[in-house]
């Protein structure tokens, strides 16, 4: 176990680098006098694997990060906190036929294994399980959630922030039922413009720039959405609508503009349309209309503030996002591993 955890410190990805490692450094920090090879090792993982040890392991991880973190139960507090939830694949190449996902940072489809990750509102890594390449998010939260409250007892996650990978109708639904509020983003095929959505509030700032300048605001809104499986019903949203001043987006044209097809010469009055007359003269089309970027943040919660919602998404770039990007890369966890066509998996 010492071996494995103390691959990183001496710039050591996986265990198949052991294959070639001759220095001192890790038989040192594992108290022998020469460090475990690659066979020895991979062997240990397998019996670990076989007799269930990593079931046990990853339940240990957790009540570990409960206590190391201090985690509340949120259900207590009158603004619950957020967990923040998100997915990560990571390509694996091997000559069998494994499922295969997107992954995102090559975004190519390959054969893959998924990291599902949980971290607090403060960034803190709290479980990370691994699963199928093809795994969807909506499938893999509820999985971590569940396992996260087994281990730890009486640990309540009431508020889930996850990316718009998160954005189902029914799944939202089936968290709401459950006792759950969830944040996320729409998509933006669920909405078109401001008509899209109801009951909008006053728009009050959000961000500023240096010079004071105001470059986000943000109003309240609601939004229903069809539920797919239940013909006739929807699922109503609280939204924080935020527009994104410093980003211009070309005004999305009616229904009616969108089914008649448009002649190249539209813009122009009947009179200069006479292209064939001599003494026509093309002129510039004028420019594109354009409008402030929206940007939806939704919330099966009931009652919510506009601003603090919008922080809250906002806020799992930092907390997640960057926290992800820090730890897979010295962990190795973004790393293939494996030799030839006989793959292990992290």
């Amino acid at each position: 176990m010492l071996t494995l955890l103390f691959l990183g410190a001496v710039e050591l990805r996986r265990t198949w680098d052991l294959r070639s490692y001759t220095g001192d450094g890790l038989a040192l920090l594992t108290a022998r006098k020469r460090a475990y090879g690659y066979r020895y090792t991979e062997e240990f993982l397998a019996c670990i694997a076989q007799a269930g040890g990593a079931e046990c392991s990853t339940d240990t991880l957790a009540r570990w990060t409960a206590q190391l973190w201090k985690i509340q139960d949120a259900s207590k507090e009158a603004l619950p906190s957020a967990f923040y939830v998100d997915g990560h694949r990571k390509p694996v190449y091997t000559d069998v036929l494994i499922p295969r996902g997107l992954v995102g940072r090559l975004s190519t489809i390959l054969g893959s294994r998924t990291l599902v990750l949980l971290h607090d509102a403060q960034g803190h890594p709290l479980l990370a399980t691994t699963h199928r390449g093809d795994l969807h998010l909506t499938s893999g939260l509820p999985c971590i959630i569940e396992r996260y409250e087994q281990a730890t007892g009486p640990l309540h996650l009431e508020r889930l922030v996850v990316d718009r990978e998160g954005m189902a109708t029914e799944f939202l639904a089936t968290l709401q039922t459950a006792g759950r509020s969830v944040v996320t983003i729409l998509r933006t095929d669920q909405y078109r413009d401001l008509t899209s959505f109801t009951t909008i509030g006053t728009f009050v700032p959000l961000a500023t720039d240096w010079h004071g300048k105001v470059v986000r605001e943000v109003a309240p809104a609601s939004i229903a959405l069809p539920l797919p499986d239940h013909p006739g019903e929807s699922l109503l949203l609280q939204v924080a609508l935020i527009r994104d001043l410093s980003r211009q987006v070309p005004v999305v044209p009616s229904k009616e503009d969108e089914d008649q097809p448009a002649r190249w010469d539209a813009d122009l009055d009947w009179r200069d349309r006479q292209w064939w007359e001599d003494g026509w003269q093309a002129t510039s089309t004028p420019a594109v209309a354009t409008t402030a970027k929206l940007i939806p943040i939704v919330t099966t919660a009931s009652r919510v503030d506009t601003v603090e919602l919008a922080q809250t998404y906002i806020h799992r770039w930092p907390a997640q996002e960057n926290c992800i990007k820090d730890f897979l890369l010295p962990l190795g966890l973004d790393t293939p591993t494996g030799c030839a066509t006989r793959y292990t998996f992290v």
